[in-house]
């Protein structure tokens, strides 16, 4: 017998109006500021961007949650 992960998601767990509700918020939030995410990379890893990537794009086109 193999084990599969369990995963839910709001629209299983949650009334479709909130469900609804949440995925609108998701969709519309706006990305993170940069000049935060710049610093915990820094804190994190000692070390600038500039030096940890080749190549690293400022203008995102897309953004997840931890979860995703």
């Amino acid at each position: 017998m193999s084990e599969k992960p369990v995963t839910f998601s709001p629209a299983d767990l949650l009334p479709k109006e909130i469900s609804s509700a949440l995925h609108s918020r998701q969709r519309e939030a706006p990305p993170g500021d940069l000049s935060v995410i710049e610093a915990q990379i820094l804190a994190e890893l000692d070390q600038p961007i500039s030096m940890l990537f080749d190549w690293f794009e400022r203008v995102p086109f897309a953004a997840a949650s931890i979860g995703h």
